[in-house]
């Protein structure tokens, strides 16, 4: 898998192991926690790295000051138009491989590199998927990858034949 993360994305994943904190808090450079909802960049300086609400850059002029140090959070497309596009993604993917029994796309999930996860399970692992994929692709115009997840045997049948 060749997922590319921005530098915010690997410092976010660095501090929540450092400071084991849950998926969504964030510790700000003055020590407090918050939700990561309300941080708009990350500073790197050694006296204080952490990351920065609102209120703190506006405080520390980090970009007035054009600061080295500040990273800012990347602007996130609408969530509405990518929920769209993903389940056009599935709907398609879906159709191409109706005719296969063992396999079903369970969800796409959209990367940061604006690139597509199709993830799917299936109870055949010797099938090359790869043809398909690029039928999706020329059908939907987005640049897909697909993405096996690692379900139990019995949750895969199960969800597989529900689906039928």
């Amino acid at each position: 898998m060749d997922t590319l993360l921005s530098k915010y994305e690997l410092l976010e994943n660095r501090e929540r192991i450092i400071h084991n904190l849950d998926t969504y808090d964030r510790r700000l450079i003055d020590g407090r926690i918050t939700g990561c909802g309300k941080c708009v960049g990350y500073c790197r300086f050694n006296g204080h790295p952490g990351f920065l609400t609102r209120d703190l850059q506006k405080k520390h002029d980090c970009l007035e000051k054009g600061c080295n140090y500040f990273i800012p959070k990347e602007k996130t497309q609408s969530i509405k138009s990518d929920n769209k596009h993903a389940t056009l993604l599935c709907d398609t993917a879906r159709k191409t491989l109706s005719h296969l029994e063992y396999m079903k796309v369970v969800r796409a999930v959209k990367s940061n590199c604006d690139k597509w996860y199709l993830d799917f399970v299936t109870i055949s692992n010797d099938m090359s998927y790869t043809d398909y994929l690029s039928t999706i692709e020329e059908l939907t115009g987005s640049s897909l990858e697909f993405r096996m997840m690692n379900w139990p045997y019995e949750k895969v049948v199960s969800y597989i034949f529900s689906l039928n």
